[in-house]
């Protein structure tokens, strides 16, 4: 099923005894109501962006105002799912992420599930429930025993996912007998993502991990990969918004 989408396995040189990472990256077409949403709404955003700088507005300053954000958040959304931000409930990449974890576990893996946005954790979490795949989540907000509680079931092999937040699931986690990670989306702070990585990329491990990376062509998503491919630990919220609207602007030729 899996082969009628794009994909790519790349191998990252690390200074370390620990097997290289294997990347996979997946170019996901989207569906025609997502598209078409999506359509709509990046030209709303890059008119009143154009519209700004022609202004004399600089892009940090535009990445000040609370509006800008939210756009581009809505934009990040709709990759993901329109039902996010309360349109069609289709997926492109909720679909992939079906086909992946079916995959995956029929060859034996645990896998690690990460989005930027608790909302679609939720909607993963819903199409785990559909396939009868025992799961845990972390999202924020539990404590530290109940994190430890999700760690303890992976290592054991008590259930074969874990899903979460990047940034929640990136932090103080072992979670290494995971040998993939699926990235729904990437956060725009470079640093961030190469944390969630290594939650899996750690300790004794003796096989080459599974980064896969899902995105969707001349999107949001292509601006952002074009911001993280700078890997500069100067990188944060902001500068990486900043980034992400310079490059959208560059993809759209404007």
């Amino acid at each position: 099923m899996l082969s009628v989408y794009m994909y790519r396995l790349t191998k990252e040189e690390v200074l370390t005894d620990l097997p290289p990472k294997i990347y996979r990256n997946i170019a996901i077409p989207m569906l025609p109501e997502q598209q078409k949403l999506y359509d709509e709404m990046e030209e709303e955003a890059f008119v009143a962006i154009r519209k700004l700088l022609d202004g004399g507005t600089t892009i940090e300053q535009i990445v000040s105002t609370k509006n800008t954000v939210s756009q581009l958040m809505r934009l990040r959304q709709i990759s993901l799912s329109p039902e996010l931000i309360g349109g069609p409930a289709e997926s492109a990449k909720l679909d992939v992420v079906e086909d992946l974890i079916a995959d995956y576990l029929e060859e034996g893996e645990q896998i690690l599930v990460f989005s930027y946005f608790r909302e679609f954790i939720r909607l993963v979490a819903a199409k785990l429930d559909d396939m009868s795949v025992p799961y845990m989540e972390i999202v924020g907000g539990q404590t530290s025993k109940q994190r430890f509680e999700v760690q303890k079931a992976l290592t054991s092999g008590a259930i074969p996912v874990v899903i979460g937040t990047a940034q929640s699931m990136g932090e103080g986690m072992n979670l290494q007998a995971a040998g993939t990670a699926i990235f729904c989306d990437l956060d725009w702070v470079p640093a961030n993502n190469l944390q969630a990585e290594d939650r899996i990329h750690r300790g004794d491990i003796k096989k080459s991990p599974n980064i896969v990376r899902l995105y969707h062509p001349k999107t949001v998503d292509e601006d952002i990969w074009a911001t993280c491919a700078r890997k500069d630990d100067l990188i944060d919220e902001a500068i990486g918004s900043a980034e992400t609207i310079r490059n959208m602007l560059l993809r759209r030729g404007g």
